[in-house]
């Protein structure tokens, strides 16, 4: 079956966040790379019935995070939580999900804080987020990839992993 590449569809958006979401949609449906990448790291977003608020992706397991978050006394919970292992597949509870969460945050500050630390960069942080220069810094980005992979640059506008 056939479907074209376009559709034309009509939605009416709330104006108090129209601001926000029609920015995201023009670049979400934007028919180029980017458009394309943001597609796909959202799409796993939509595979449960309960909104995923986070999803944790390891090497060989992933947390599928369930929201709403909800605050309890002083603690943060999710709805649930299930987690994909090579074993199969864990159903967590809120609490258990909590718990989980906080162990995944606390090993990745260790992880991020050991690796500045390794690399000495932690004298050289910078006071705010950076902003990219789209046409001068992707084509930079792309050959210092192929400097440490020791090969030619990728083509742009093709296939990105």
């Amino acid at each position: 079956m056939f479907y074209p590449r376009r559709s034309t569809l009509r939605v009416n958006i709330p104006n108090d966040i129209g601001p926000v979401i029609i920015p995201l949609l023009d670049r979400l449906l934007a028919d180029d790379a980017d458009g394309m990448c943001l597609q796909t790291v959202i799409r796993p977003y939509f595979v449960s019935e309960r909104p995923l608020v986070l999803i944790l992706r390891g090497a060989t397991t992933c947390l599928y995070v369930e929201g709403p978050w909800y605050t309890v006394g002083d603690r943060r919970f999710p709805l649930g939580a299930q987690l994909q292992t090579e074993f199969g597949w864990f159903d967590l509870s809120p609490v258990q999900a909590a718990d989980l969460i906080r162990l995944h945050e606390e090993a990745l500050d260790a992880a991020n804080l050991g690796w500045l630390t390794q690399e000495n960069l932690r004298g050289k942080a910078q006071s705010t987020w950076q902003d990219r220069n789209r046409e001068v810094d992707d084509p930079i980005a792309l050959r210092q990839m192929a400097a440490d992979a020791n090969d030619a640059p990728p083509e742009t506008g093709g296939r990105r992993d």
